[in-house]
C-alpha cells in the first residue's frame, strides 16, 4: 500500500472512530435522561442513535472510488437489534438505508445491499436471543461472546461482499478500492466486537441495577409489613443505644417517627417503666459486655396514654470498636392482656357453676335465671331465641363424638359474639340460646335471628376434615305483662321445632299459626303411621324394558296414598315425614312385603325394584327384614332389586359395604338410584357388589340438546361396561332419547315414553 492509499484507509478509520465515540457519548445521555422508568422508549432511542450514526458514517467517509465509500455503517447495524429489541433494530434500518438513499450516487444499490445484509444478521441474532416484536418484550437468552463474533464476522462480510462481486463486474478494480476493503476486513470485525463488549457489559450492569432495586422493593415490602420495628443501634459508653437505622411500624409501636428516634436516643428507655428499667439496663450492659443476645419484655408509656408491653430481640456484635445491634421491637401487649384475662377467668370459682364446660357459655339454668331478672325488669322487650346444629347423629356416627364435640365447640365461638357475656348458652346437646333483652323491633329482631343462622353457615375443618354446620332458628317474644319463663321457653322450642320440620333455612317465630302447624304436621304423622298399620298405602308399577326390542324385563314398585280428607299425598311429601320422624322403617318394610307379594303373584320372571332409606346403613337390620319378605312371599330373591342413593355409599362407605354384602349374600341384587344427581365420585363402583345404576332423569332429558350431557352418559355408559355393572337410563320421554340411548350400548330404559306408573291390579 502506497503512502496516499494509506492516507485515505487511515484518515477513514479515524474519522469512523471519532463518530463511534460520540455514539458512546449519545448512548450515555440517552440512557441517563430516559433511566429506567421507560425502557421500550430508552430501546427505541438508542436504535435511532445507532441509525444516526450508520448515516454520519455514510455522509462523512473518506474518499470513493467507483462509488464505494471506505465506513464502517455495518457496525451499528448489526448490533442495535440483538441488544435493544427488533422495533430498534428496524428503526436503525430504516434510518441507514433512507440516509444511503438520499445520497445517491454510483454505489446506492451495493449500499443499500450492504445494509440489508447487516440488518439479516442483527435480526438472526435478536431472534435467537428470543426478543419479540413488541419494544417493550424482553430476550429469554442472555448475549454470549460467541454471539459477539458472529456479529463480528456478519459485519464484516455485509461490507466486503457485496464490494468484491462488484468490483469483479469491472474491468479493473483500483488500488485503493482493494486497500479500502483490506481495511474494512481488518479492522470491522474488531470494531463490532469491542463495540459488542461494551452494550454488553452495559446490559450486565443494567440487569444488575434492575436486580437490586427489584431487592430493595421486596426487602422494603417485607419491612412495612412486618409488626413491629426493625432497628440497628451502636451502645455508648454510657451503655445507651444510639438508633442508626429505623424501619417499620415505627408510629404504631413506638408513638415517634423514625427521624425522632435517631435523634433522640434517650426516646425508647426514659418512658420505659421504673418497675422494669433496671432489669433492662442490666440486660443491654451484659448484652453488651458479652456481645450476646438481648431478649427482653417490658412495659412501655406509649405517647397515647398507653401502656404497652414490648418485646425487644437483638444480636450484640462488634462494629468499628462500638457495640452495635440488629434488631426488633414488637407489641405483645394483647398477647399479655390475653393472658391476664385467662389466668383471672380460672381464678373465678363461681365460672363453674353457671357455664359449660365444653363451650365456656352460659349454661340453660343461668340463662334461663338471666331472662326471669330481665322479665321482671322489662317484660315486652324480652326475646329468647333457640339454635339448633342440624345432623349432629349423622356427624357423630361419620367422624365420632370427638369430631362433633369440636364442631359444637366451633359453633359456640362463632355466636359467642352476637351478644354480650351471659346472653348467650348452651342449652342442651347441640341447641344454643340467646335472650335478647333490648327492645329491638320485630324487624330486628327477625333480622338478628336470620344472621345468627348466617353465622352458623358453611362447614369447618376439624383435624383434617371439612364439617358442615348450619342450624335451624326458632324463637319467641314476650308479648305482655303475665307471661311466664315457662311459656317464653315452651314457645321457642315449639318454634325451633317447626323449623326443624320445614328445614329451609328460615328462622322461625312463634305464633299461634306456627303451633297449630305443629299440631297438623304430627296429625300427618299419626295418619302416616295409622295407613301403615292398616295397609291404606298402595303401590304402583313402572314397567322397564329392554332398549334394544322394549320388552318388559321389569317393573319398579313405587308407593303411592291417598289421605281421607285430602287426596293424594306426593310421595316426596310423605317420605320425607317419615324420615324425621322415624317412621321409615316400618315404611320401607310395608313396601318390602306388598312389592315382594305381589312380584310373587305376578310370576313373569321380571324384576322388581324398590326403593330403601339411606338411614338403613347406619339403623335397623335391612338383611334380616328382606329375608322374612323373601320368604313370607316365597319370592325368589334374584328378581328383587333393591335401589340405593349414592349418598349411601359415599357417606358410609364401610357401613354400606358390609350391608350390601348381606344382601349379595341373600342373592338380593342392588342398584343405585339417580345415579349422578348430586355427588360424582365413582371410586365405589368398582369396590362395591353394584350390579346396576340407574342414570339420574336430568342426564336424559338433555340428550338431544346437551353436547355435555351426551358426553357424560357416553363416558357412564363406556365405564359401567368395563365393569358389567347394567345401566337403567330413568325419564326416558322421546323416540330420539330411546334412540341415543340404543345406539351407545344402554341396555334398560324406564320413562314415560315406556309406560307410566299403573296399578298393580
Amino acid at each position: 500500500m502506497d503512502e496516499v492509499h494509506f492516507h485515505l484507509v487511515f484518515d477513514g478509520l479515524l474519522r469512523s472512530a471519532a463518530i463511534f465515540a460520540a455514539l458512546i457519548i449519545f448512548l450515555a445521555y440517552i440512557i441517563a435522561r430516559l433511566g429506567s422508568h421507560d425502557v421500550p422508549l430508552q430501546r427505541l432511542g438508542c436504535g435511532l442513535a445507532f441509525g444516526l450514526f450508520s448515516a454520519v458514517c455514510m455522509v462523512w467517509p473518506i474518499g470513493s472510488e467507483n462509488g464505494f465509500l471506505l465506513d464502517v455503517r455495518a457496525v451499528p447495524l448489526v448490533l442495535s437489534a440483538p441488544f435493544f429489541g427488533l422495533p430498534a433494530g428496524l428503526l436503525t434500518l430504516v434510518i441507514a438505508a433512507g440516509s444511503r438513499v438520499a445520497l445517491g450516487g454510483a454505489g446506492t444499490a451495493p449500499g443499500v445491499a450492504v445494509i440489508i445484509l447487516a440488518f439479516c444478521g442483527s435480526a438472526i441474532a435478536a431472534l435467537w436471543r428470543g426478543w419479540g416484536p413488541s419494544a417493550a418484550s424482553e430476550p429469554r437468552k442472555p448475549v454470549s461472546l460467541g454471539m459477539g463474533v458472529f456479529l463480528a464476522i456478519w459485519a464484516t462480510a455485509s461490507m466486503a461482499l457485496p464490494s468484491i462481486v462488484s468490483s469483479l463486474d469491472q474491468a479493473t478494480a483500483s488500488i485503493s478500492f482493494f486497500a479500502a476493503t483490506k481495511a474494512v476486513i481488518a479492522v470491522i470485525p474488531l470494531l463490532t466486537f469491542v463495540a459488542a463488549l461494551v452494550l454488553l457489559l452495559e446490559e450486565r450492569r443494567l440487569e444488575m441495577e434492575r436486580s437490586i432495586r427489584e431487592s430493595n422493593d421486596r426487602l422494603a415490602g417485607i419491612i412495612a409489613n412486618v409488626p413491629g420495628v426493625i432497628y440497628r443501634r451502636v451502645f455508648g459508653v454510657d451503655g445507651l443505644p444510639r438508633f442508626q437505622l429505623v424501619a417499620g411500624r415505627v408510629d404504631e409501636v413506638l408513638g415517634v417517627s423514625a427521624d425522632e428516634l435517631m435523634k433522640d436516643s434517650n426516646a425508647v428507655i426514659t418512658r420505659i417503666l421504673p418497675d422494669d428499667e433496671p432489669r433492662i439496663r442490666s440486660a443491654m450492659a451484659i448484652a453488651i459486655r458479652e456481645q450476646g443476645p438481648f431478649d427482653e419484655e417490658f412495659r412501655f408509656r406509649h405517647p397515647d396514654g398507653t401502656i404497652r408491653w414490648l418485646h425487644a430481640k437483638s444480636q450484640v456484635r462488634e462494629d468499628r470498636g462500638d457495640g452495635s445491634a440488629d434488631g426488633i421491637f414488637m407489641d405483645v401487649t394483647r398477647l399479655r392482656k390475653a393472658e391476664a384475662a385467662a389466668v383471672k377467668a380460672k381464678q373465678r370459682a363461681d365460672w363453674i357453676a353457671d357455664h359449660d364446660a365444653l363451650t365456656g357459655l352460659t349454661d340453660r339454668l343461668a340463662l334461663i335465671r338471666r331472662a326471669m331478672q330481665e322479665m321482671q325488669a322489662s317484660p315486652e322487650g324480652v326475646t329468647l331465641v333457640l339454635l339448633d346444629l342440624s345432623g349432629s347423629k349423622g356427624i357423630n356416627e361419620r367422624f365420632g363424638h370427638a369430631i362433633g364435640d369440636a364442631r359444637i365447640l366451633i359453633a359456640a365461638r362463632r355466636i359467642a359474639g352476637l351478644l354480650p357475656p351471659g346472653f348467650v348458652a348452651r342449652m342442651a346437646g347441640d341447641t344454643f340460646g340467646l335472650l335478647v333483652t333490648d327492645g329491638r323491633s320485630d324487624d330486628e329482631i327477625a333480622s338478628f335471628a336470620q344472621r345468627a343462622l348466617i353465622v352458623l353457615g358453611g362447614a369447618a375443618e376439624i383435624d383434617g376434615a371439612v364439617v358442615p354446620l348450619g342450624a335451624h332458628c326458632g324463637y319467641a317474644v314476650i308479648e305482655g305483662r303475665g307471661s311466664s319463663i315457662e311459656t317464653l321457653v315452651r314457645s321457642a322450642e315449639i318454634a325451633l321445632e317447626v323449623a326443624r320440620e320445614r328445614d329451609d333455612g328460615s328462622a322461625i317465630r312463634y305464633s299461634a299459626a306456627i303451633e297449630h302447624e305443629r299440631t297438623e304436621r304430627q296429625r300427618f304423622v299419626d295418619s302416616l303411621a295409622s295407613a301403615i298399620d292398616i295397609g291404606a298405602l298402595t303401590l304402583v308399577w313402572q314397567p322397564i324394558v329392554a332398549a334394544a326390542d322394549r320388552t318388559i324385563v321389569g317393573r319398579e314398585a313405587l308407593c303411592r296414598w291417598n289421605r281421607p280428607g285430602e287426596g293424594p299425598v306426593s310421595p316426596d311429601r310423605f317420605a320425607a315425614a317419615a324420615e324425621r320422624s322415624g317412621l321409615w322403617q316400618r315404611l320401607d318394610q310395608y313396601v318390602l312385603r306388598k312389592a315382594c307379594q305381589e312380584a310373587a303373584r305376578r310370576d313373569d320372571g321380571g324384576w322388581i325394584s324398590v326403593n330403601v332409606a339411606s338411614s338403613w346403613v347406619g339403623e335397623g337390620d335391612l338383611v334380616a327384614i328382606v329375608a322374612a319378605a323373601l320368604a313370607e312371599s316365597r319370592l325368589p330373591a334374584d328378581r328383587l332389586w333393591l335401589e340405593f342413593t349414592e349418598r349411601v355409599v359415599i357417606d358410609e362407605p364401610d357401613r354400606a359395604s358390609a350391608l350390601l354384602a348381606g344382601l349379595r349374600e341373600l342373592g338380593v341384587q342392588v342398584a343405585i338410584d339417580d345415579f349422578g344427581a348430586v355427588y360424582s365420585s365413582l371410586s365405589y363402583l368398582h369396590r362395591l357388589p353394584i350390579a346396576k345404576i340407574k342414570l339420574d332423569r336430568g342426564f336424559v332429558e338433555d340428550l338431544e340438546i346437551d353436547m355435555r350431557a351426551r358426553a357424560i352418559v357416553d363416558a357412564v355408559l363406556g365405564l359401567c361396561a368395563q365393569l358389567s355393572i347394567d345401566v337403567v337410563a330413568e325419564g326416558v320421554e322421546t323416540e330420539g332419547q330411546l334412540a341415543w340411548l340404543r345406539a351407545h350400548g344402554c341396555r334398560f330404559a324406564q320413562g314415560y315414553l315406556i309406560g307410566r306408573p299403573t296399578p298393580v291390579h
